[in-house]
């Protein structure tokens, strides 16, 4: 039973630090050159599997919480950086 409990007390902790750098992460640096914007060119299954490819590095625990970050880059800059 302990084990269980410490194991939780892990799992609760280790789901608040991935949620605070999701809600701390920083914006880009303007005064940083960066690449440029990539026109979106993918159609809706490309899209989702272009994702899902990025995904695959994770934990799936933290897809819920990643997946709409990496979906917004693609649409935002055509090309998923994964800057967090």
């Amino acid at each position: 039973m302990f084990l269980l409990e410490v194991f939780l007390w892990i799992l609760f902790l280790s789901c608040i630090c991935v949620l605070l750098a999701f809600m701390f992460r920083k914006p880009l640096n303007p005064n940083v050159p960066h690449a440029p914007k990539r026109p979106v060119v993918l159609n809706k299954e490309e899209f989702v599997r272009a994702v899902q490819n990025a995904l695959r590095y994770f934990p799936k625990k933290y897809h819920a919480i990643l997946g709409p970050e990496f979906a917004e880059e693609l649409k935002t800059y055509g090309h998923i950086y994964m800057y967090r």
